[in-house]
């Protein structure tokens, strides 16, 4: 969880929005630390915090329910509604008990991101399965690798590269991909370069040691002429830099 949470609240009363900004004052002395902020901010809220029953609710809840409902590449929005009747809701019952917030909402946060996290484990696990039938069945699809050690870079690549007929796997690590990683069985890799333990110029060598084939497309900030160099020496295909427009990199991967 991060130091700060950041909290979008709609249809408190007035009583309860003194409240929630006194108990944000003082949190800020604390571990956790809450912070409230406006529409123009939405998007950074990693709690929402509503009345569905309220008239202003009806304003943003297009905008809530499309940051937090079904978004796998998002562990740390979550909904709270309060007061809510609906048991499939994450609710909080008035009154609310306010010098507990902080609390209440570090443990609904984590809870959340444990439930995301296992979501998103399954999905890798059903994909790496498919992608080994669709080898045996001689499919066509193609299918790609993709390493990063970040989870929301890896779910955002997997979710757009899906849409576009691609079967992903994912890999968190250098040791993890190498694990996956078999010859002539992925069309393309993409790797990212900074990362933990083993850096992706140290992994590109070592896939091309597996399979001197399959292209490997680096994916990086780092943009200097020395840094493509290394990665040309190291064995990858195209170097492209972060942030990487979506119609470049589906023209590096049909290319």
């Amino acid at each position: 969880m991060p130091n700060e949470t950041r909290i979008f609240a709609v249809g408190l009363t007035e009583t309860e929005q003194r409240l929630l900004s006194g108990i944000c004052a003082i949190s800020q002395r604390r571990l956790r630390k809450l912070k409230i902020v406006d529409a123009d901010e939405i998007e950074s809220a990693d709690v929402f915090l509503v009345d569905e029953n309220a008239e202003e609710y009806a304003k943003y809840k297009a905008t809530i329910l499309n940051l937090s409902e079904n978004k796998p590449l998002v562990l740390h929005k979550l909904l709270i509604f309060i007061d809510s009747k609906n048991k499939d809701n994450i609710s909080l019952p008035r009154p609310i008990e306010w010098s507990r917030l902080p609390e209440h909402i570090s443990n609904l946060l984590e809870n959340h991101k444990r439930k995301k996290i296992a979501e998103i484990a399954k999905d890798e696990e059903a994909d790496s399965t498919q992608a080994v039938i669709g080898q045996s069945t001689g499919s066509s699809i193609s299918r790609i690798l993709v390493v990063d050690d970040s989870i929301v870079v890896r779910e955002q690549l997997k979710n757009i590269l899906t849409e576009h007929g691609y079967l992903v796997t994912t890999a968190s690590s250098g040791a993890e991909a190498i694990e996956k990683y078999k010859p002539n069985h992925y069309h393309r890799v993409l790797l990212d370069v900074v990362m933990p333990e083993t850096d992706g110029y140290t992994i590109c060598r070592k896939l091309r040691a597996i399979d001197k084939k399959t292209p490997i497309i680096m994916l990086t900030s780092k943009s200097s002429p020395f840094d493509k160099i290394r990665g040309k020496m190291a064995g990858c295909k195209a170097y492209l830099t972060k942030p990487v427009s979506l119609d470049k990199l589906l023209v590096k991967l049909h290319s």
